[in-house]
């Protein structure tokens, strides 16, 4: 059961989250006591935004192990993104209880309260923790924002941002980010998806028409849109998807040393038609497509506009712009998760 298991978390890596939820329920028919197996299921279904479904498999986890913290916060995380709040709080606080630093637990929890008194229990629970020399610089990243946020509902600003430039500086130290790599990398897209590029590239591909792109930087509305859209019965929001860029990385090899996007011009043009091919298969695996447009929100898409064009030119694309300076500070006061280097 631990192989098993323990095969099902690499495939998660690998993006094979098919493979692995029939890895984790044979690690869960070989030893059906056996707690990691039910997590790392909810974590695969969550993976594929069937968030019920995940909430029964953590639900179990936490049956099995009541002092499983972990299982208990991403059980909340999957109530939330149900729009069951109440119950998500209740099993946030669930693994504080268990953990009482867990860093990541109280930041969700305070995205979740609206605070409006200095002397509320979690704040000061929040201080506390933060105020303690030896919790690890995790768990004091995410406290500085879910602190920020709180002193920020209380409208005392210069504490809130303070909070947030701690916890902002501490999280630069962990990452590797350059503005000048970013800035060669968006240079490349200009000088290679060019006129010339699109003036001579023909595809017959008539493919994506059932796709929608929310697209922009983060923080610009793109959940609001999608929201908007998927409330039609005939439109499915399958949400933040890598299936892009994943497409675009099996699909455009390097050739001749030269990777993506200096090799398009390299590339046969139906290695775009095959691109486009290889993403669809992607979303229907999702099995919400019959009948549906589907809208695609992650927002960092928008360095893909081109890859779009070509791969699946018949698919929309919504671009979602927001006044800059509040972009920039709705970013600076929200930590990300893994893969977002700002």
């Amino acid at each position: 059961a631990v192989i098993l298991n323990n095969i099902g978390v690499i495939q998660i890596k690998l993006n094979q989250f098919e493979d692995s939820i029939e890895s984790f329920n044979k690690a869960i028919k070989s030893k059906p006591d056996y707690a990691e197996p039910y997590f790392n299921l909810g974590n695969a279904l969550r993976k594929l935004g069937r968030a019920k479904e995940s909430v029964d498999s953590y639900e179990t986890a936490c049956q099995i192990n009541p002092l499983f913290a972990k299982a208990f916060l991403y059980k909340s995380l999957s109530l939330k993104n149900l729009g069951k709040f109440e119950d998500s709080i209740i099993s946030s606080k669930e693994a504080i209880k268990l953990k009482p630093d867990y860093g990541i637990a109280h930041r969700h929890l305070s995205s979740m309260l609206t605070y409006i008194k200095k002397d509320d229990s979690h704040l000061e629970k929040m201080e506390s923790v933060y105020k303690q020399e030896l919790i690890n610089s995790e768990d004091r990243i995410q406290l500085a924002f879910g602190l920020g946020k709180a002193y920020e509902d209380l409208a005392e600003y210069e504490k809130a941002f303070n909070y947030f430039e701690q916890g902002n500086r501490i999280y630069r130290d962990t990452i590797k980010y350059s503005t000048e790599g970013r800035e060669r990398f968006f240079s490349l897209l200009k000088e290679n998806f060019d006129k010339d590029f699109f003036a001579s590239y023909k595809s017959l591909s008539t493919q994506g028409e059932k796709m929608i792109f929310v697209l922009g930087m983060p923080r610009s509305g793109t959940s609001l849109v999608e929201q908007i859209l998927s409330s039609h019965s005939k439109v499915y929001g399958a949400g933040e998807l890598r299936y892009l860029k994943e497409a675009v990385d099996s699909s455009l090899t390097g050739i001749q040393g030269y990777s993506f996007p200096k090799n398009i011009k390299l590339h046969d043009p139906k290695s775009f038609d095959l691109l486009g091919l290889n993403y669809l298969k992607l979303i229907e695996k999702l099995g919400k497509d019959k009948g549906r447009l589907v809208v695609d929100k992650m927002p960092y898409n928008f360095m893909h506009i081109g890859v779009i064009s070509c791969s699946l030119p018949n698919a929309k694309i919504i671009l979602c712009e927001r006044e800059p300076l509040d972009n920039c500070f709705s970013i600076y006061k929200q930590k990300f998760g893994i893969g977002n280097d700002f």
